[in-house]
C-alpha cells in the first residue's frame, strides 16, 4: 500500500529461496505545498490585499494566504509653477505617488509685472565723430528690453602739443594740435628713433659650480638685450690619461663641457699649463679660466715606464728560467707574472725584481711536466707609488 501525505503505507518482501514473507511500514509523505498561481492580492493605498494561497501537490489540502494591510497614501510634492512678468503661476500641491490621488490642490499666483534695470555695458558714449546712446533697460526676470535713447556726436576739442625729441627707444614728433577726447592729430609728424650704443656686459662670471649671465646694454638709454646664461664648466676630460715614457713632454688635449651639455672652447675662455709631464710618474694639466669664467681645475694623467720583452724561457726540473731584455731608463725594476692559465684568469704568481741590471730569473718549486705561461713588465717607484708598463707578449714553457 502506497503512503499518502497523512497516512503510512505497507511494503512486503519475499525470500527468493524459501518463499517466506515479511511486511513493514512506509512513513507518511507529509504535504508538499506550492503557491497557487493568481491567488496573490496586492494591497493598495486604501484596501487590504493578501499573500498567495498554498496547495499540496499530492492532495487537496490548502493554506489560505495571510492578509496584507493597506499601505496608506505615499505623499509627494506637486512642484510650484513660478509666476512670470506676464503669466500667472501656481503654488505647490501634494498627491499620492502610488495611486495619483490629489491630496492638496494648487492655488493660482498673480503675474509679477516687469522689473526693468540698466543693462551693464549697453550705454554707448558719444565720440567726437559718432553719436552714442543711453543705456538699455532690461527686465531682471525676463528678456524684455527697452532700447536707450540716442546721443549726438561731440565734435573735436583740439589742444596744442609741444615737440618731443626722439630717443634710443622712442620716436619723437614735431609740435601739433591733438583732440583731448580721441586720437585725432592735426599737423602731426614723427622724428625717427636714434641708434642704440650697445656694450657687451658680463653680469656675473660662471664659476665651477654656478652659472653666470651676460647681456648687451645701450650706454645711452640703459636698454638691455641678448640676455644669456653662461653655463658653468661641469665636466673635464683629457684626450689621454696614460702615456708610455719616450723622453718627450706629454700634453693631452683638454675638453671642457658646460652644465648645458655644450663644449667650452679654449680660446678666450681658459689656458692649460702642464707640470711633471716628461718623466715617469703623476703629471698634471691645470686649467685656468678667464673671460666669462673664473676658477681653476687640475686634471691628472700618468706617464708609465717603457716596457720590455721576453727573450727566452728555459725549462728545468720543476722550474724554468726567464730571460728578458734590459730596460734601465726611467725604470726601477721588473715584475714577472706566471700562471697555468693561458689567459691569466686565476692562480697567477708574481715575482718582483728590484734591479734594472738583472735580466734573468729562475722560478723554482713548480710542478713537474706542467705548462706555464709567462709575461714580464717594468715598473718605476715615484714618491712611494709604483707605475707599471704594459705586459709583454706572453710565452709558455713546460717544466721537466
Amino acid at each position: 500500500t502506497e503512503p499518502t501525505c497523512t497516512k503510512k503505507g505497507i511494503k512486503e518482501r519475499e525470500c527468493s529461496v524459501c518463499g517466506e514473507k515479511e511486511t513493514g511500514e512506509v512513513e507518511a509523505l507529509g504535504h508538499d505545498y506550492e503557491e497557487v498561481e493568481g491567488s496573490v492580492e496586492a494591497a493598495t493605498c486604501t484596501e487590504d490585499g493578501k499573500e498567495a494561497d498554498q496547495k499540496c501537490s499530492r492532495c487537496d489540502d490548502m493554506i489560505v494566504g495571510k492578509t496584507i494591510e493597506a499601505k496608506g497614501h505615499t505623499e509627494i510634492d506637486i512642484p510650484a509653477v513660478a509666476a512670470t512678468c506676464t503669466e500667472t503661476g501656481l503654488t505647490a500641491g501634494k498627491k499620492c505617488s502610488v495611486c495619483g490621488e490629489i491630496l492638496k490642490e494648487q492655488e493660482e499666483v498673480s503675474a509679477l509685472g516687469h522689473d526693468y534695470r540698466e543693462v551693464e555695458g549697453s550705454a554707448e558714449a558719444a565720440t567726437c565723430t559718432e553719436g552714442g546712446k543711453e543705456a538699455d533697460q532690461k527686465c531682471s526676470r525676463c528678456d524684455d528690453v527697452k532700447v536707450g535713447k540716442g546721443i549726438e556726436a561731440l565734435g573735436h576739442n583740439l589742444v596744442h602739443q609741444d615737440a618731443v625729441p626722439a630717443t634710443c627707444t622712442a620716436v619723437g614728433h614735431i609740435e601739433y594740435d591733438a583732440c583731448s577726447r580721441c586720437d585725432y592729430k592735426e599737423g602731426y609728424a614723427e622724428t625717427p628713433v636714434l641708434d642704440h650704443k650697445w656694450i657687451h656686459n658680463v653680469a656675473s662670471k660662471a664659476t665651477l659650480a654656478k652659472n653666470g649671465s651676460e647681456y648687451d646694454q645701450c650706454s645711452v638709454c640703459g636698454k638691455k638685450k641678448n640676455s644669456a646664461t653662461i653655463y658653468y664648466p661641469k665636466t673635464f676630460k683629457l684626450s689621454t690619461t696614460a702615456y708610455t715614457y719616450n723622453g718627450t713632454v706629454k700634453k693631452p688635449a683638454v675638453t671642457v663641457t658646460n652644465s648645458n651639455g655644450g663644449t667650452i672652447g679654449m680660446t678666450n675662455n681658459y689656458t692649460v699649463s702642464y707640470s711633471n709631464n716628461k718623466y715617469v710618474g703623476k703629471a698634471a694639466a691645470k686649467i685656468t679660466f678667464k673671460g666669462k669664467y673664473s676658477g681653476t681645475k687640475t686634471l691628472y694623467f700618468k706617464i708609465n715606464p717603457k716596457g720590455t720583452s721576453l727573450k727566452k724561457l728555459t725549462p728545468k726540473k720543476k722550474a724554468f728560467t726567464v730571460t728578458w731584455k734590459k730596460q734601465a731608463t726611467q725604470t726601477t725594476g721588473y715584475q714577472i707574472q706566471y700562471s697555468t692559465s693561458s689567459k691569466f684568469a686565476s692562480g697567477n704568481k708574481l715575482v718582483t725584481i728590484g734591479k734594472t741590471g738583472t735580466t734573468s730569473k729562475t722560478i723554482s718549486k713548480l710542478k713537474a711536466k706542467k705548462t706555464y705561461y709567462v709575461r714580464v713588465r717594468t715598473y718605476k717607484t715615484v714618491s712611494g707609488v709604483k707605475y707599471y708598463s704594459a705586459w709583454s707578449a706572453k710565452k709558455y714553457v713546460k717544466t721537466k
